[in-house]
């Protein structure tokens, strides 16, 4: 949620900086455009979704053992496994 905000308080000042500026619609369309990657869209939501699932499995894990060093690897190795999949989408999708 912080980071989903900090990039909307950026976005809006991008935006603004180039209202100011006196360029042709098409440039602005292309900058505005650049911003907005599906690719990088993907890899956040298989992160985030990858580091949910670490935390879920945490809590099914006894009690006394979510004070282990077990907890930040659970949650390091779905990060891991989610970058790899992204890593295979984009693959998948860039070869012939």
């Amino acid at each position: 949620m912080i980071g989903f905000t900090a990039d909307s308080i950026a976005g809006a000042a991008i935006r603004r900086k180039i209202a100011d500026k006196d360029l042709p619609p098409g440039k602005i369309e292309a900058l505005l455009k650049r911003r907005t990657d599906p690719d990088n869209v993907r890899k956040w939501a298989l992160l985030s979704t990858g580091v949910g699932i670490g935390f879920l499995l945490l809590q099914l894990l006894s009690a006394d053992m979510q004070d282990e060093p077990i907890v930040v690897g659970l949650v390091l190795v779905f990060a891991g496994a989610a970058l790899f999949l992204y890593r295979a989408v984009i693959r998948r999708q860039s070869s012939p």
